[in-house]
């Protein structure tokens, strides 16, 4: 599992242009800070990605909460103060993937990230049998699945939505795009199975496991030793402290 943020009014470009610049027309106008986390979830014996588990800005246990506790799609949807996955939302998550595998053992693999290592998120993982493995520190853009074949491509789907809906949607000059929720979640299902359905007829997901030294069914130790280039990493990759 990985998380990754994803903005509701995604652009490929800025303009650079010197002061004073004129330009013929109005901008149309577009929220860039408004967006939400996605924690994108890989599974490897099928080659296939879990629905969306999406984190959207609300209380956690407020009227926005309670709406979409019973969202018809494929998605789950959580939601805290700034979007972002804290410890309660870790827990809703690991109940969430519990549920989806109902009755079987379930391994983890996810990032260092405060929430995921925290006591309290590693003993309920514990309690409801989901052990939980992480990626070294340093190591997430090199070895986290999601992160290496999936993020990009599904942002690259989001946007292509969002795209089509400027188009059908146009405000006018001066007007500002307004994005609904339910647009977005649809959205990000949309561009979920999409990737999905490519990576499944590839078994791509489960290669990567494989190739990244994740597949518990492989002497991945072994492999990755024999690896010189992440026997080097693994060794000597320390992460940089910034809290002093």
């Amino acid at each position: 599992m990985d998380e990754m943020f994803l903005n509701f009014y995604p652009k490929d470009v800025d303009l650079l242009v010197p002061t004073g610049t004129k330009r013929v027309g109005t901008n149309r106008k577009e929220d860039e800070k408004n967006g939400c986390t996605v924690a994108v979830s890989c599974e490897m014996f099928t080659s296939s990605m879990l629905p969306p588990f999406i984190v959207m800005d609300g209380k956690r246990d407020g009227y926005l909460a309670k709406r979409y506790e019973d969202w018809d799609g494929q998605a789950k949807v959580a939601f805290q103060q700034k979007h972002w996955m804290d410890q309660a939302t870790a827990m809703d998550y690991l109940d969430w993937l519990s549920d989806l595998f109902e009755g079987e053992r379930i391994g983890l693999i996810w990032d260092l990230a405060a929430a995921h290592k925290a006591e309290e998120v590693m003993q309920y993982a514990e309690e409801i049998g989901i052990v939980l493995s992480f990626i070294p520190a340093g190591l997430t853009s090199i070895l986290q699945v999601c992160d290496l074949i999936i993020n990009k491509a599904l942002k690259a789907a989001f946007k292509r939505r969002y795209c089509e809906f400027k188009i059908k949607n146009d405000p006018g000059p001066g007007g500002k795009y307004i994005v609904a929720r339910e647009n977005v979640l649809e959205w990000i299902e949309t561009a979920t199975r999409e990737i999905d359905s490519a990576q499944t007829s590839t078994s791509g997901i489960a290669a990567a496991f494989k190739k990244y030294g994740q597949d518990p069914r492989a002497k991945n130790a072994d492999e990755l030793q024999e690896n010189r280039i992440y026997a080097s990493l693994l060794e000597n990759q320390t992460a940089v402290d910034l809290s002093d």
